[in-house]
């Protein structure tokens, strides 16, 4: 799909998804020109702009900033995963206290060259005892959703163990016919 430089854009995800089988996943936006400059540091120029999603049909939709760090399109027109792994495992706690009732989607990229596991830990605010640990293997560049659902008036939060150098989700809250979504 040809843009036009230096407007404002919507794109309608939907229209290109339309004969898929899957519930989810990533998109990545190429630059079709990479300034010199940039090229020579090597560097590359990565879409940062707000990505809107909206619940079933509701009449307003949530924002975020950013997308996922995940890939980068080489001048040779080859893909390269951006993220990086640690020699020791790490956690990410995420920020947002979850609390009922709701439905949360925990969004995770594996924005690394090698298969990587990770963990969603949810964890008790009452009483900090772990409730559930939920494990999965992603391919390089593969997405994940981890599903919680939390009654009233049960609150907690989430710890994400992986041995990528970030692994920030992004969060999805549905209630009652509205929904947030926000980085972890």
């Amino acid at each position: 799909m040809d843009l036009i430089p230096n407007q404002r854009q919507t794109i309608d995800l939907s229209l290109f998804l339309s004969n898929l089988k899957c519930t989810f996943g990533t998109f990545c936006v190429f630059h079709s020109y990479t300034p010199k400059v940039v090229s020579n540091l090597g560097s590359h120029i990565a879409e940062r702009s707000y990505v809107s999603y909206r619940y079933k049909n509701a009449p307003l939709r949530a924002y975020v900033h950013g997308n996922l760090d995940a890939i980068c399109q080489l001048q040779d027109m080859k893909k390269q995963f951006l993220g990086s792994s640690s020699f020791l495992p790490r956690e990410y706690r995420v920020q947002h206290e979850l609390s009922g009732p709701a439905h949360y989607e925990i969004a995770m990229v594996n924005p690394s060259s090698r298969h990587k596991c990770i963990s969603c830990q949810l964890q008790s605010t009452r009483n900090g005892e772990k409730i559930e640990t939920k494990k999965i293997k992603l391919r390089p560049g593969g997405s994940y959703v981890f599903q919680i659902k939390l009654e009233q008036p049960e609150t907690a939060r989430i710890i994400i163990g992986s041995y990528l150098v970030m692994a920030r989700p992004l969060v999805f809250r549905s209630n009652n016919n509205k929904m947030d979504v926000f980085h972890g």
